[in-house]
């Protein structure tokens, strides 16, 4: 088939667990033999317009600016611009969306409405507002969104909601995201796949073995260990974890929760460990090297 990949973001441009999902995803396609055309943005200069990558070929769109007014509407006049050029040359059966603003680009692009559309949903757009805007990192707590911030929000929701009707199909990773579409997007519950996330076989493997990798890290041999590696985010529910270690150690329970990544809230986290007395229990990594996340796994 002849596949168009819209995403926002896509690895090894820029880190993130959507921004993986695109990449593996894509050239996966493309080693069954689909013709796939990736449209992402442009995340650095330096990268080229176009190239191809993983046997997918890789087109990136400039934004004039990062965030704000300017970001939405040169998102949406380039995406709109490259996928009626790309479809006019390639004639696409299917387009494959995984972030909103790019989505909602291609889903309302005149030039590709009779093409059908699968839309990735990793998270919901005004939920991710709601809660950067509501966390107050001084306290650690939510505080309330102004009417602002809520029609701001409105607006987010109805983004997604014309992309999840335009698409055929919406695809989840987990029944969870399948509970929150269907709460907050009624009448999409026929429409929506759960396709939980895959891991590499190659890469991610047992051998050679428990004791190795915890030596390699200097965590102690007889000690239960909890990984999570994903962006240092307050909706990622990292303070949670945190707050559930030091239940864990107040129980008498000697594990050890090892975190990767790195984010907005990293300072504020590493301070929460240290108040909590916790830096023989929590261990914050920051940024794990593709290589070394496999000794981290096997751990």
């Amino acid at each position: 088939m002849k596949i168009l990949v819209v995403a926002g973001w896509m690895y090894p441009d820029a880190e993130g667990g959507s921004f993986r999902v695109v990449y593996e995803s894509g050239r996966r396609l493309a080693a069954r033999g689909h013709k796939v055309h990736l449209l992402t943005q442009r995340t650095d200069p330096r990268l080229p317009e176009s190239e191809t990558l993983e046997g997918m070929r890789v087109h990136r769109y400039r934004v004039w600016a990062a965030s704000g007014p300017g970001f939405y509407v040169s998102s949406l006049r380039e995406v709109r611009r490259m996928a009626a050029d790309l479809h006019s040359t390639e004639g696409f059966e299917v387009v494959h969306t995984h972030h909103p603003v790019s989505a909602y680009a291609v889903a309302t692009a005149r030039a590709l409405r009779r093409v059908p559309l699968v839309a990735v949903a990793h998270s919901l757009y005004h939920l991710e507002y709601l809660d950067r805007k509501g966390y107050d990192p001084r306290t650690g707590e939510m505080r309330k969104v102004g009417v602002a911030g809520r029609l701001v929000a409105a607006g987010l929701k109805r983004l997604d909601g014309a992309v999840f009707r335009r698409a055929a199909r919406v695809v989840v990773l987990s029944d969870f995201m399948r509970e929150l579409l269907a709460e907050h997007h009624a009448g999409m519950a026929g429409k929506v796949v759960v396709a939980p996330g895959g891991a590499d076989l190659e890469e991610f493997r047992p051998e050679p073995g428990k004791a190795e990798a915890r030596a390699a890290l200097g965590i102690p041999p007889g000690r239960p260990v909890f990984f999570c590696c994903r962006r240092l985010e307050h909706r990622m529910g990292l303070r949670e974890l945190v707050e559930a270690a030091a239940l864990l150690r107040d129980q008498g329970r000697e594990a050890v929760v090892v975190v990767a990544g790195r984010g907005s809230l990293e300072a504020e986290w590493r301070r929460l460990v240290e108040a909590r007395g916790l830096g023989d229990v929590v261990r914050l990594v920051g940024y794990v090297a593709e290589e070394d996340l496999r000794v981290y796994y096997r751990a």
